[in-house]
């Protein structure tokens, strides 16, 4: 390699580690709702705010939305495209008191109003929280939900000039306190905060710090991934809690909302959905004066899952959905013997499953039924071996059949008497329908010999055309050589 081009090669090198050192890793970001005002004293209008905060390393947040009651408001900086990207541990504040045609300067007028000593980063959006309550999400550029909040007018802060807080892992009413630390009660039960300002990377130490809010006092809750279920079918539930230092959580108690108005409690449970839907299960986790919630998503589909066959053989289930399903824990049941599917059992979707004797014990000998029943045992399918039905079904299969074969021997015979008509040597007048086939075949023969006698004149003249033209040719050459 010429000295130049080592040159260039080191560059290169040198070029990719500091891009690889100094590059913010905006994809470890952890972006949290901190602070909401839904409610302010007086009017509402241009004075609801969120605030959210970086835990972790700084986060890009262009192309973010704030939702609420799912609708999606894009959060816009105020002229300064720098302040959406924030640093480790900064937060911003998400106005209302904001318009895209506006000048900077007009914006956030009330915001400023309200809180005159505010010096962090402000951002806007064109939202309008319900007094009533709903849910606030903050969603990636992909329109992923990066955090939610959840908030009911019953939980406080409504119109007394209180925002919604978290402190910790749970959420309180309390004076706001936007660009400073979140409201803390002392020893003695009295509020405090530090009075610090400067969120953003003003304030010096009396900035809002997040890991001093969140790292080391956070639960971890996980109420299990997205499924898919049936319809009349139960559904097992297992929740995940770790305490602050990722320890396994003791003595907590576990909320389960199945979305369809339906909760339990506990660890492990289960839920049978009744109608085809969508779905949100909530978990709430509490220990002590810490909580912590979780969500995860079911599709609810009608049950597709059915016997097609039953014999002394096999039994054979078709899944006629467009999912793969699992049907760990369901049952065949013939008269008393039951077999129960193991776990991790899928059908594919618009497929069969065959389940031999051998693996079930289930003979269904004829006159018998088999059942196919949910993990409760409740009825899911049943279909009986019928050896008369399955007769006349191969009857009429068998006539169907029959039926093919008649018309095409009537489109044979058809064609025939075509045929015959084209060749007037044998007449049908006073012919007994006895001798039709008969006369059929003579058609059929006499046409064979026309088209052989015909092949064989067109083979004849091509072989005399190119005799003739041979000849020409070659009396031609004996002439040029005479001359």
């Amino acid at each position: 390699m010429s000295r130049r081009g080592k040159i260039f090669c080191r560059r290169i090198a040198i070029l990719s580690f500091v891009w690889l050192v100094f590059l913010p890793r905006a994809a470890n970001a952890s972006v949290l709702i901190n602070e909401v005002m839904y409610d302010a004293e007086g009017s509402d209008s241009g004075r609801e705010w969120v605030e959210i905060c970086s835990f972790g390393e700084a986060a890009d947040i262009s192309g973010w939305y704030l939702s609420e009651g799912g609708v999606n408001h894009r959060i816009k900086s105020n002229g300064n495209e720098k302040d959406l990207v924030l640093k480790e541990g900064q937060c911003a504040v998400i106005s209302n008191d904001y318009k895209i045609t506006n000048p900077p300067e007009e914006n956030f007028k009330k915001f400023l109003a309200d809180f005159p000593d505010f010096s962090g980063t402000l951002l806007g959006a064109s939202f309008s929280l319900r007094n009533s309550g709903e849910m606030i999400e903050i969603k990636d550029k992909d329109k992923n939900v990066v955090d939610s909040f959840s908030y009911s007018e019953e939980m406080g802060a409504n119109g007394d000039g209180k925002t919604f807080q978290r402190r910790a892992s749970e959420w309180i009413a309390a004076v706001p306190t936007p660009g400073r630390n979140n409201f803390q009660e002392d020893e003695g039960g009295e509020g405090a905060d530090d009075g610090g300002v400067g969120i953003g990377g003003g304030g010096g130490d009396g900035g809002k710090n997040v890991k001093d809010v969140f790292e080391g006092k956070q639960l971890y809750v996980d109420a299990g991934k997205n499924r898919i279920a049936v319809a009349g079918s139960e559904v097992a539930f297992e929740a995940r809690a770790l305490g602050f230092k990722k320890e396994p959580l003791e003595n907590a108690r576990y909320l389960w909302s199945f979305g369809d108005g339906s909760i339990a409690e506990g660890v492990k449970v289960r839920h049978i959905y009744q109608y085809p839907a969508d779905y949100i299960v909530v978990l709430n986790v509490s220990s002590g004066k810490y909580s912590a919630s979780d969500r995860a998503e079911v599709k609810v589909l009608p049950n597709e899952v059915a016997v097609e066959e039953a014999d002394e053989e096999k039994i054979i289930l078709y899944n006629g959905s467009s999912y793969d399903l699992d049907i760990s824990n369901w049952c065949l049941k013939r008269g008393e013997d039951l077999f129960r599917f193991p776990l991790g059992t899928i059908i594919k979707k618009k497929s069969k499953l065959p389940v031999p004797f051998s693996v079930s014990g289930l003979a269904v000998r004829e006159g018998e039924s088999v059942q196919l029943l949910y993990p409760n045992l409740a009825p899911a399918d049943v279909v009986s071996n019928d050896i008369d039905k399955k007769e006349k079904k191969e009857g009429e299969k068998e006539k169907v059949s029959r039926s093919k074969e008649g018309a095409a021997v009537e489109e044979s015979f058809s064609k025939d008497k075509r045929q015959e008509s084209e060749v007037p040597l044998v007449s049908k007048k006073g012919i007994h329908p006895s001798q039709a086939a008969n006369i059929v075949i003579a058609s059929n023969d006499i046409n064979w010999k026309v088209y052989k006698w015909l092949g064989a004149v067109g083979i004849g003249s091509s072989l005399l055309l190119i005799s003739f033209l041979f000849l020409r040719r070659f009396s031609g050459r004996g002439s040029s050589q005479e001359r």
